[in-house]
């Protein structure tokens, strides 16, 4: 057995033990989340939680799509991709949708998260919020994957002035999510002006930024090493050692190596096999994966959010 396998056994069992630890605590947030995702496409509201605190009116108000439905979107896309990584879903047609699902219902939470951001200072002035999560790259490029490159690419805009404007937490603890986020710029054309960090121990991510659409036999070393890199980044060695993949989403599903491969194989460029068990699964997939069904609950939230007044061609407008 190869170094590389006995590594990948390793994140394997250590992905079992965290399904079966948090897989009750998981079941029963689903059952919340899909009970108040209802509950809004009925009320075009959702019930504030008994300790939540009652908030002073703002100028501008509050949108009624603002309130508990980011985080509620944000929890239906995560409990969607941790299915794809389970025996939960076993079939291509049924997998291809929680991906779809997983992409649109992030993608709508983004919109919330970059309008707030936008009003803030108005609502507060004086104050800046800077709260953008970096949880959301790995999603944009789920579009990517799915053949949704014009509404990727609106999500990555937005996630590009987030990086401008200094609005994500935590800048510079996520070496694979800001390479993610910088190459899929660089795909779209889309210019960021911030510095790369990385931690100099991880040197393929910045080897890689600058070489992703090199030959493959310069490319397809750096891959590899972003392979191993995602194993040894899944799982906290210490509390002072913050990782890229710890909410158990994405440990085998390597969403940025498949985006990385895909976006070259866009623009025309080679790439040799990958051999390397983290991604190994994935070569039975069709990629781009092609879901042309939006799952039912999403769409009705969306249309819900409509009718409240929700525009996402007005808020790119206005706030990017």
């Amino acid at each position: 057995m190869s170094e590389k396998t006995r590594s990948f056994q390793q994140v394997l069992r250590r992905w079992r033990l965290l399904v079966g630890k948090y897989k009750l605590s998981w079941n029963q947030f689903e059952a919340i989340n899909l009970s108040e995702l209802n509950e809004y496409v009925k009320r075009g509201s959702i019930s504030p939680p008994a300790y939540a605190v009652a908030m002073e009116p703002t100028n501008p108000p509050l949108m009624p799509w603002e309130l508990y439905l980011e985080s509620n979107l944000r929890m239906f896309a995560t409990r969607r991709i941790v299915a794809t990584q389970s025996v939960e879903i076993n079939d291509p047609t049924s997998r291809d949708v929680a991906v779809r699902a997983a992409f649109e219902s992030v993608l709508l939470a983004d919109f919330i998260d970059l309008y707030s951001h936008s009003v803030f200072g108005k609502r507060f002035p004086g104050r800046k919020l800077a709260q953008m999560t970096w949880r959301s790259v790995p999603f944009m490029a789920l579009g990517i994957l799915i053949g949704q490159i014009d509404r990727a690419k609106i999500q990555c805009e937005a996630q590009a002035k987030a990086l401008n404007s200094d609005l994500f937490i935590n800048y510079g603890e996520f070496p694979i999510l800001e390479l993610l986020l910088r190459i899929s710029a660089h795909f779209f054309g889309i210019k960021i002006d911030r510095n790369f960090v990385h931690i100099p121990m991880e040197d393929c991510t910045a080897l890689l930024l600058k070489n992703w659409r090199s030959p493959a036999d310069v490319f397809h070393p750096l891959l590899i090493s972003l392979c191993d890199l995602h194993m040894e980044r899944s799982f906290q060695q210490s509390r002072d050692y913050p990782i890229d993949f710890d909410d158990g989403i994405w440990i085998l599903f390597p969403v940025e190596v498949l985006a990385i491969l895909e976006m070259r194989r866009l623009i025309g460029l080679p790439s040799l096999a990958i051999e390397h068990p983290l991604i190994e699964k994935f070569y039975s997939l069709n990629i781009p994966i092609k879901s042309e069904n939006i799952d039912p609950l999403i769409q009705d939230v969306y249309l819900r959010m409509r009718s409240k007044g929700f525009d996402e061609q007005s808020i790119l407008l206005k706030h990017l």
